[in-house]
């Protein structure tokens, strides 16, 4: 069973959604809806992910600090059944926040969005064992004394050990380049003509013996 302190999931919970508000996705997937739902929605969220993360064994904080953390792990540790639950309890947190009217949005933003929004685009491309990385977030305070690297180095380093390859999706342009300097490779953009949202498909590949 585990256990993570309330705090620890207050602060992490507050980072994601700054990470979430700043992300061109979830800009897209709320646009049209009031700011202070918007705010409150990303909130609810960040806390499901969160407890969702830390049950799953993904939630990897910094030094024990929860201004900083990723979100990742083996392909083995991602349960259907886990993130079908996590799924109805974000629609069950967001319609009565939202309210039938603005949640019907919400579901046609998403589904405006589809083709730039595909978690699964990486199947067929990688082997069945595999390392996802879902999100690295660094609080603002913390940005430039190297957070990002220390987070994300033992997730390679880890992957590097076990001949994995590393899988990630970014719908920011701007993290493109940073992904390529810690060794990954676009591989696929997906989107439709008209949309502005892109998703920029990433791997690192395994490192042979």
């Amino acid at each position: 069973m585990y256990t993570i302190e309330h705090k620890t999931i207050q602060t992490a919970a507050r980072v994601l959604a700054g990470s979430f508000a700043g992300d061109p996705g979830t800009a897209g997937t709320l646009e049209g809806l009031p700011s202070e739902k918007k705010t409150k929605l990303l909130n609810r969220h960040a806390v499901l992910h969160i407890r969702y993360a830390a049950k799953q064994g993904l939630l990897h904080l910094l030094d024990d600090d929860p201004r900083a953390f990723m979100i990742g792990g083996e392909s083995s540790a991602e349960s259907l059944y886990a993130e079908l639950k996590l799924k109805l309890k974000i629609v069950l947190i967001s319609l009565p926040v939202l309210g039938f009217r603005d949640f019907f949005r919400l579901i046609q933003n998403t589904r405006k969005l589809a083709a730039a929004n595909d978690l699964s685009w990486y199947k067929g491309l990688v082997p069945k064992r595999h390392y996802r990385l879902k999100i690295i977030a660094v609080d603002p305070s913390l940005r430039g004394t190297g957070a990002f690297r220390r987070l994300i180095t033992p997730a390679l380093e880890h992957a590097d050990k076990h001949g994995l390859p590393v899988v990630l999706e970014t719908h920011n342009p701007a993290n493109v380049g940073l992904y390529e300097h810690f060794g990954f490779e676009l591989v696929k953009t997906l989107g439709s003509p008209g949309l502005a949202l892109e998703q920029f498909c990433m791997v690192r590949k395994a490192v042979d013996g």
